[in-house]
């Protein structure tokens, strides 16, 4: 047996002795324990589940299962079964640090889940855990941890508890002290995960001053349970507002990707087919989707091998730049931020920065490097989308008069590519030019000109604008549109059939104006919707 396997082993040992303790892993009493937390929660059986036959005939309760983090840190995936009501698996269930978050399983009390645990080399492992009577909430994780130092100013505290908690007991449970003094702020769980109690402060926090997170016993399930233990997270805020942390602190990693990718895979896109934002890619003429890796905002390495991408986490941490090589089934973290695009040499990637960060950067693949190109201006908004020129000698960029999230007017932008001589490329531009949210452009491969997207008279419209003439042709209705390497074609999302019908992805050649569906429906008749978007074309000419 390899050390890999012995460890997981042991891992999985551990976890079926804690899953099968019908009681609570710490005293009920009010003393506060440390970050050492239960390795898997089995929650008592909640009223309320939904019915159906994929979920075990007779089923109406849910069970929350979870596993704290560190716990099994070469296993990717997970798929939980009630075995006693039988019914299809939940699943599969990504871990977050070698843990999840909790996951509702239809079960009542005394019923035996399997738990079955896949390894990166495709290796699964089956446990049991039984559902107890009764079982108060516990803390699975936090975010910041404690001890964790350089904390975003911008932080959001986190707690994720082991089921749903009552809202109502939140403003008294969870408490964020400076000095042992209450912090103004409002505490919350995110849509869809009343799990989850998260501490908004009402101001930016000051640099360089240690937080103390408390998470009190006042805080209840939604049978009156109070927490097992109290929890004190102690951490440091970032010395200096803006500044990127010397070493990342990623979200969670995103699915590996462990699918062998064809080799002339040109396009790259997102899509919800699976229920949640994941990276494909397929050759030119829309064969052989293959997904790749959890995330969005993908932009392809200039050879063709690597892409960049965005994953988001939350607790503060914001969207985090990452880089899956295709081939090799790596991926790898840089830093916080978004809208990446590589240099045409492959030595850099500019981004637009992300959380209490503002401005454009480049940073090199392997993540040495980082460079601050420019700040946000001063009353204004944050710049984004950067784009280098096809010679790699200059970086173009959007930046208005307001958020980008909240639409607006916006103009674009160039630089040298070392952040010098930064001025309006095309001073006075239309007014509608990329004005609104779906705002999106690209250089076309010879540089003369750039597609784009935006929302005018009403409308998203693909176009084309050449700044040299100020001349533009809108095409169709669509957004995200990219170049095929040899600039005779757009490739780009659109709605097919009615307005708020599902996003497929089109390809258009520009000098006839023909479109037609490049990727194939995924789905058949009456299975629920999904989306595919934001199409890129590696630029390598195959």
């Amino acid at each position: 047996m390899s050390t890999s396997s012995r460890l997981i082993a042991f891992g999985l040992a551990t976890l079926v002795a804690v899953a099968c303790a019908e009681g609570p892993s710490s005293p009920r009493g009010g003393t506060t324990r440390d970050a050492t937390m239960p390795t898997l929660i089995v929650s008592e059986a909640l009223a309320g589940g939904s019915v159906g036959r994929s979920s075990g005939v007779g089923v109406t309760g849910l069970t929350y299962v979870s596993l704290s983090p560190g716990t099994l840190p070469d296993v990717v995936s997970v798929r939980i079964r009630n075995v006693t009501a039988g019914g299809d698996a939940v699943g599969p269930v990504v871990l977050v640090d070698g843990g999840f978050d909790p996951v509702p399983v239809p079960a009542r009390a005394g019923d035996r889940l399997e738990l079955a645990f896949t390894d990166a080399a495709g290796n699964v492992r089956h446990e049991f855990a039984t559902v107890p009577p009764r079982r108060p909430p516990t803390i699975v994780r936090t975010s910041p941890t404690s001890g964790r130092t350089a904390v975003s100013l911008n932080v959001r505290p986190q707690t994720t508890f082991s089921e749903p908690v009552h809202p109502a007991t939140l403003p008294a449970g969870v408490l964020l002290l400076k000095g042992g003094v209450p912090v103004p702020g409002r505490v919350e769980s995110p849509p869809g995960e009343p799990w989850v109690a998260e501490f908004v402060p009402a101001m930016a926090l000051q640099p360089g001053t240690t937080y103390d997170l408390e998470i009190t016993r006042d805080v209840l399930d939604l049978q009156g349970d109070a927490l097992d233990a109290a929890l004190t997270v102690r951490f440091t805020t970032a010395t200096t507002a803006g500044r990127l942390p010397a070493t990342p602190q990623p979200p969670p990693p995103p699915e590996p990707p462990l699918k062998t990718i064809p080799s002339d895979v040109e396009i790259a896109f997102v899509s919800t087919r699976d229920g949640e934002p994941y990276i494909y890619v397929a050759r030119a003429d829309g064969s052989g989707v293959t997904r790749v890796t959890k995330g969005e905002s993908p932009a392809w390495s200039p050879d063709g091998r690597s892409l960049a991408f965005v994953h988001w986490g939350g607790g503060g941490i914001g969207s985090v730049i990452w880089v899956v090589d295709l081939y090799r089934r790596e991926v790898r973290p840089l830093f916080q931020g978004r809208d990446p695009a590589w240099s045409p040499d492959g030595t850099r990637i500019a981004f637009a920065g992300s959380v209490s960060t503002d401005g454009i950067f480049v940073v090199s693949p392997d993540g040495s490097g980082l460079t601050r190109l420019m700040d946000a201006r001063s009353g204004c908004c944050q710049p984004y989308r950067p784009s280098w020129s096809p010679d790699g000698l200059r970086i173009t960029y959007l930046d208005g008069g307001g958020w980008w999230d909240y639409g607006g007017e916006y103009h674009l932008y160039v630089m040298n590519a070392d952040g010098t001589d930064r001025r309006e490329l095309v001073p006075g531009s239309p007014p509608h030019w990329f004005a609104g949210e779906s705002n999106y452009y690209s250089w076309s491969p010879d540089g003369s000109m750039f597609a784009f997207s935006a929302g005018y008279s009403g409308s998203d419209a693909v176009a084309t604008f050449e700044p040299i003439q100020h001349r533009q042709s809108t095409y169709a209705y669509g957004w995200h549109p990219d170049w095929s390497p040899d600039g005779r074609q757009l490739v780009f999302e659109t709605r097919i059939g009615c307005a708020g019908c599902p996003r497929r992805i089109l390809v258009m050649t520009l000098d006839t104006g023909a479109s037609r569906q490049l990727i194939p429906d995924a789905a058949a008749p009456g299975q629920p919707a999904y989306d595919d978007y934001h199409p890129v074309w590696s630029r390598v000419d195959r």
